[in-house]
């Protein structure tokens, strides 16, 4: 059996995601499993539940290996993980660019622009799980793999796709807040600055998590059991709690409409409603 040092870190790493989901399950409940379907709350779900079963299952795949570790299972081992951390990072993105897309109201430009860009990174991704699972090495004691230069790529292609999705975000917040209607810009204004405010901190958490994890592979090597399972769990709790907050925000302001609908003009309030539903869907 392998040594406590190898199932300390993705031990650590699952626990965080036990706890984030503990601490939102109130959210959670009320927010996702008590409204009806969208695309938001399979993205929720997806980002929340597959990682702690994904990760639970590494825990015991690592609780049974015995040393030494033999390459073929270093390969499989690599591969599980690596898949787990490209579907958690293409889901990630797939929300971020559907709500870009939902934030312009349907633009055909905007919503060409993000499929493409989803196309590059599943390309990317997919020769990265091509390419990584056959250079991992066991060294009888770890399981790990040099970096490349498609794995490298594949980071700053990520990094530079949530600088575009800030930028615009940001853009449109502007605009949006100069052409709406006076009372439709002080109602979705939680929306907006909720939707800019989150792009804002994934983009410092993407890059942080950019910085550490190319010092840490550069320096020593992309180890199984440290990298992918602290990735995984930096990609969810950021997923989850910018859905949570678009769509607690959402909810507010569906209130706050039932409570003024005896009053106001009735087609300012039909724009509010579908601003707010192409947001938080």
């Amino acid at each position: 059996m392998i040594g406590t040092s190898l199932t300390a870190s993705p031990l650590a790493a699952w626990l965080l995601l036990v706890v984030e989901y503990v601490w939102c399950f109130g959210d959670e409940y009320a927010l996702v499993w008590r409204t009806p379907l969208s695309f938001s709350k399979v993205s929720y779900v997806f980002s929340r539940y597959f990682p702690l079963l994904s990760q639970l299952a590494n825990l015991g795949v690592m609780s049974h290996l015995t040393l030494p570790i033999s390459q073929e299972i270093c390969h499989r081992w690599l591969a599980f993980q690596q898949v787990s951390a490209v579907l958690m990072q293409l889901g990630l993105e797939a929300t971020l660019f559907l709500r870009l897309y939902a934030l312009y109201q349907r633009d055909l430009k905007i919503g060409a622009l993000v499929v493409s860009m989803f196309i590059i990174e599943i390309g990317f991704c997919l020769l990265g799980l091509l390419t990584l699972p056959t250079l991992a090495k066991s060294d009888g004691a770890t399981c790990a793999a040099n970096s490349t230069k498609i794995s490298l790529t594949l980071a700053i292609l990520f990094q530079f796709f949530q600088s575009v999705v800030w930028s615009l975000t940001w853009l449109q917040q502007r605009w949006l807040s100069h052409q709406l209607h006076p009372s439709i810009v002080q109602s979705q204004l939680p929306v907006l600055r909720v939707v800019f405010r989150d792009s804002t901190m994934l983009l410092a958490m993407m890059t942080l998590g950019f910085a550490f994890t190319f010092s840490y592979t550069a320096a020593l090597r992309l180890d199984v059991h440290v990298v992918f399972p602290w990735s995984i769990t930096m990609l969810s709790v950021p997923c989850c709690r910018i859905t949570l907050s678009v769509l607690r925000v959402g909810a507010d302001n569906g209130r706050d409409e039932t409570s003024r609908s005896k009053s106001g003009d009735r087609q300012e309030r039909e724009e509010n409603i579908e601003l707010d539903t192409q947001i938080t869907a």
